[in-house]
């Protein structure tokens, strides 16, 4: 149900639940007169540490960590085009439970509004951020068998939304906005960690506290009602 008017695909499409570390490299080397008890003798070659550090080595090494911090930021990139399909997704979803198309009680209907006012702020923000630095937000799933899966999953999981009852509409809608805020909390955190730029870091760290603070209003919920998972049984 996200990161972000088709339910369940594209970019600002309702998606429903659902980021590499540098390589450091050390090279240790001695002198000459460190490594041997005299100078070697002419045509005589140094030691392996001594040819790891030669220039194209070093080149060679730091290609690698170019290499792997271009990587870690299009993971960050796509998190943050994910985060942003979540909290466009949640709008639309609390938009969607309080109009006219559906009716819930009037806790579910208080939560589904502050939800849509917190996502939007949420989405805001993180666009705002994201155009000072040059930042596509723009989601698309993987180009995976996973990815598909995931595409699959979330239409499904959409169109259960849509076509619920009036009587199965708050359970289901409850009780995936519990993963989903769940999954996005996560995500968040991992992102941060990646993260060196302070404001981007402090948005993060305010998205998971926004996060947290509605998986304890949903699970509230889900226990007032006592629902439980659909086709669980129980």
């Amino acid at each position: 149900m996200r990161s972000a008017a088709d339910w369940g695909r594209g970019d600002g499409a309702l998606r429903w639940p659902g980021m590499a570390g540098a390589m450091l490299a050390a090279t240790i080397t001695c002198t000459v007169t460190a490594c041997y008890p005299s100078r070697p003798a002419t045509g005589e070659s140094l030691n392996s540490n001594q040819a790891a550090s030669s220039p194209a080595t070093k080149t060679a090494s730091s290609a690698a960590s170019d290499a792997d911090a271009v990587q870690a930021k299009a993971q960050v990139r796509d998190a943050l085009a994910a985060l942003a399909k979540g909290a466009s997704d949640r709008t639309q979803l609390a938009w969607y439970a309080t109009s006219f198309l559906r009716h819930v009680d009037k806790p579910v209907a208080d939560f589904a509004k502050d939800m849509g006012k917190q996502q939007q702020e949420l989405l805001d923000e993180l666009r705002r951020l994201a155009r000072a630095r040059g930042i596509s937000l723009k989601f698309s799933y993987p180009d995976t068998i996973e990815g598909h899966g995931r595409a699959l999953m979330e239409k499904a999981q959409g169109d259960e939304v849509q076509n619920a009852s009036q009587a199965d509409f708050q359970r289901s809608m409850l009780y995936m906005m519990y993963m989903n805020y769940k999954d996005d909390m996560y995500l968040a955190k991992a992102t941060q960690e990646k993260v060196n730029d302070p404001e981007l870091a402090a948005y993060l760290h305010h998205f998971v506290s926004v996060q947290e603070q509605g998986i304890k209003r949903l699970h509230g919920l889900l226990q007032q009602y006592k629902f439980t998972m659909p086709g669980s049984g129980k």
